[in-house]
């Protein structure tokens, strides 16, 4: 039973994200024939009493700001990469959850009087997430095994139950190990690379030759080809979220942290890479306050991503005029370096836009004729009339897209996942629900609203520790000082 519960999961989590992605509309996807290429993930919830899925949040993107181009401001997203920003969605959504159990709505939340928190039913439902391609970092480094069939290399991720025709998809994975091998070396002769950097206090990376290339099990750093990043891989982010929870710092003062149970990957799935980046990097550690660690179900998606890198190779290859040639050749008729990453990402939460970006979406006011003395007047439209039950945006280089730094305030540019703009929603709350006075709340800055969670903080730095105190952020050259806005002090915007 368990065994065909995991194939359902298996089956379910990428179809029900990619057809989210699908019914959105086509502003910020990448173009195939533009050889634009994205990474796809998600969050999903299952009901497991109905069998139900139903997306949380969603994000494409592969780009993350370099280190000089951050602010401390909290209004420009730093880390753009997919998993990143999914998480990010699923923040907001959590938090519209909460309001819904606090008004003693429906909702995934029940308040639980010995912990004196929410507590998450956990026993109708499941938060499953889908990456349509290994994370960044230690998760994407794994041995590439050379095998003669029809002219391709297949990498270790093919299994042996697969069919043909996904093998051959895999096999282009392992282009560039292609190039690097002869025909007369062993099955296992190099690593899948990361351009992720080990981060300064660990073990370098070698850069040898073959299986000497990477060091195993280290945190890193986002991989670029612009400015150093101090953004940390999505390996090493999601790991934390295993031990931490991914409901994040904030909401762990009202509620108990919220674990993924599954995680699904499409290509570049390797069953013992993930299981050493998620499972045995913090095999052991301890229990700290309701924190623990909770290693998710690894499991192979079905659902390839045809905006990917390595689907758009492959169009690149059939469009070429001698595709038809022996499939060794044809391989090698398109590289990476013909592709093109797309800049833009998009986000896609299941819940209702935020009060401030409400009001933005609907500053212009519509007019409506009244009969006062034969003249026409304007009233607005109220914001609840027009607020959707789901947020979507575009977001390039951080902010919104169309939009200015130079030429537009914070409050038009920056996103919903924001520091500032998520920032701003949960005092609000924690307010609402009398967990900070509102005189004091007026002068808290971001780091004073993380910092109130004493437990979160104390299982942070048993993480840490364990991790060799290697975890780096971009706050340390600017800390996130400044002071958050609360949602009702932010005027109407016309």
């Amino acid at each position: 039973q368990q065994q065909q519960q995991q194939q359902v999961v298996q089956e379910g989590v990428g179809k029900c994200i990619y057809d989210t992605f699908l019914s959105l509309k086509p502003q910020g996807k990448p173009s195939v024939k533009r050889r634009e290429w994205t990474v796809l993930a998600g969050f999903v919830l299952l009901n497991t009493e109905t069998q139900k899925f139903e997306t949380i949040s969603l994000a494409t993107g592969c780009k993350t700001l370099g280190f000089e181009l951050v602010d401390g401001t909290g209004n420009v997203v730093i880390d753009c990469h997919a998993e990143v920003l999914a998480r990010r969605g699923l923040r907001i959504y959590l938090l519209h959850q909460l309001k819904a159990a606090n008004k003693g709505e429906e909702s995934i939340f029940k308040w639980n009087a010995e912990l004196n928190k929410f507590k998450m039913n956990s026993n109708l439902y499941q938060i499953h997430m889908y990456s349509s391609q290994s994370p960044c970092g230690d998760a994407s480094i794994f041995p590439i095994q050379r095998q003669q069939q029809e002219g391709l290399s297949l990498t270790a991720s093919c299994d042996a139950d697969n069919n043909d025709i996904r093998k051959k998809k895999k096999a282009k994975i392992a282009l560039s190990a292609e190039r690097r091998s002869s025909s007369s070396t062993p099955a296992f002769n190099d690593l899948h690379r990361t351009g992720a950097k080990a981060v300064p206090s660990a073990k370098q990376d070698k850069h040898g030759e073959g299986m000497d290339y990477h060091t195993l099990g280290c945190l890193r750093t986002k991989p670029g080809r612009g400015p150093p990043s101090h953004s940390m891989s999505c390996s090493d982010k999601i790991l934390r979220w295993t031990y931490l929870g991914v409901q994040g710092a904030v909401l762990a003062c009202i509620i108990d942290p919220v674990y993924i149970h599954s995680i699904s990957v499409a290509d570049l799935y390797h069953k013992d890479a993930l299981h050493r980046a998620f499972h045995q990097r913090i095999d052991g550690i301890d229990v700290c306050e309701g924190f623990s660690h909770h290693p998710p179900v690894l499991l192979q998606s079905p659902t390839l991503f045809p905006n990917s890198q390595d689907a758009v190779l492959h169009q690149l290859q059939l469009q070429h005029p001698n595709h038809d040639q022996s499939s060794t050749t044809s391989m090698k008729l398109a590289t990476p370096s013909q592709t093109i990453p797309l800049s833009s990402s998009i986000i896609y939460i299941n819940a209702p836009p935020t009060v401030v970006h409400s009001r933005r979406r609907h500053r212009k006011q519509k007019k409506t004729k009244l009969e006062t003395d034969g003249e026409e007047t304007s009233r607005p439209t109220p914001v609840a009339a027009c607020r959707p039950n789901f947020t979507h945006e575009v977001i390039v280089k951080g902010i919104r897209q169309g939009k200015s730094k130079k030429k537009q305030q914070p409050v038009d540019y920056r996103c919903c996942l924001s520091k500032a703009s998520v920032a701003s929603e949960l005092l609000q709350f924690l307010v609402d629900v009398e967990h900070i006075d509102i005189e004091k709340a007026q002068t808290f800055t971001y780091n004073q609203l993380k910092d109130m969670s004493s437990s979160y903080n104390k299982a942070k730095e048993i993480f840490n520790l364990r991790t060799d105190s290697g975890w780096i952020g971009n706050n340390e050259a600017h800390p996130n000082t400044f002071n958050i806005t609360f949602p009702s002090t932010i005027p109407h915007l016309g």
